[in-house]
């Protein structure tokens, strides 16, 4: 089986995580050989990460000499329209209500693109009905749900890497205003005037000029106060996870969030924007995770502050978020499985 994955982006999210970890899969355990389809100017982290996963990067050739091809993220689709009909595809839709926002792209469009895909992989069954108007009409067999995997093999860091007597709070997802770092940014100088508090914004920053100039005038101001670690490693950044205290993800763009479930796997407090997608993956506000929202009953601070105060909600809810973490993590293999029998299923090879 010969297939080639297309992308904006093979590294610093969750969606090209699990792209290339499902890659890695499928050609240590099936032998199968898979190209990336990349421009000129791909970025040294995507290199690195396409060679990790065992992905060889190739300019564009001929489609019709694969036997499948993955589409990665809607923001992608429009590839769909430069691939030839005959070609057996997958249109693996990572995002949700924010990339009908932010792309403005009419219904029609988004109808064609859906129907011009051989079959669609949501996470969740939100995402499905957050694009039913587009879809309504598909046959029912080729849209699939197939939650993102998470990995046991998630390694802890050395006590060595903390902060002394601060309370340390970390962040992953690149610095956007959808992963809404401003508002963390917020917080934690309004706590700093009560508590010895330090987060560390760990994601790639190629973005950071496009959050409010507010926020970076703040990052500077308060410098003492914040981490800029940029993109890491995989394995640094869990074992940067591992010896902090609570683990927030403001993001209000997400259809499913691996680095929270990371994060719980770690055995670590998590706190969430409260998105309605989320009840679909299993985060329960007190139970696993708090959720926030913009209402002063509710808001980040007013979480973080609660974690702090409260140890042992700290740890109940660590508990919770771990094996919630465990429960996804028993279904990877099914996901892998199910996906290899998928892409055989489409290529008919």
């Amino acid at each position: 089986m010969k297939l080639f994955i297309l992308s904006h982006t093979f590294s610093g999210d969750g969606s090209s995580q699990v792209l290339l970890e499902t890659c890695d899969y499928l050609i240590r355990e099936h032998g199968w050989l898979i190209d990336a389809i990349v421009p000129p100017n791909l970025s040294f982290e995507s290199s690195q990460a396409l060679s990790w996963a065992g992905v060889d990067a190739k300019p564009r050739g001929n489609f019709l000499d694969y036997d499948l091809g993955i589409v990665n993220c809607l923001t992608n689709a429009f590839y769909l329209d430069q691939i030839p009909a005959s070609m057996p595809t997958i249109l693996w839709a990572h995002e949700a209500e924010t990339v009908l926002k932010t792309m403005r792209i009419e219904g029609e469009e988004w109808r064609r693109w859906f129907k011009k895909a051989s079959h669609i992989i949501f996470q969740t069954p939100w995402q499905s009905m957050v694009f039913s108007d587009y879809i309504d009409l598909l046959n029912g067999n080729n849209i699939h749900i197939l939650p993102n995997p998470v990995s046991l093999s998630i390694a802890s860091g050395q006590d060595t890497l903390r902060l002394r007597n601060s309370v340390d709070i970390v962040s992953v997802g690149k610095i956007t205003p959808l992963k809404r770092q401003q508002d963390l940014i917020d917080a934690v100088i309004c706590l700093a005037d009560d508590y010895p508090v330090h987060c560390n914004f760990i994601g790639g920053m190629e973005y950071i000029e496009t959050i409010p100039s507010i926020s970076r005038d703040l990052l500077i101001k308060y410098s003492h106060l914040f981490t800029l670690s940029g993109e890491l490693p995989r394995l640094e950044t869990h074992q940067r996870i591992s010896v902090a205290d609570i683990f927030c993800f403001p993001s209000i763009s997400e259809s499913f969030g691996l680095a929270p479930l990371e994060a719980g796997m770690l055995n670590k407090p998590v706190i969430l924007r409260n998105l309605e997608v989320y009840q679909y993956i299993g985060w329960k506000h007190g139970e696993n995770c708090l959720l926030f929202d913009d209402l002063e009953t509710r808001d980040l601070k007013g979480c973080i502050e609660t974690l702090i105060l409260d140890k042992e909600l700290g740890k109940k809810i660590a508990a919770g978020g771990q094996n919630l973490a465990m429960h996804l993590s028993n279904e990877s293999t099914h996901f892998f499985n199910k996906f290899a029998n998928l892409c055989l299923k489409v290529s008919q090879y």
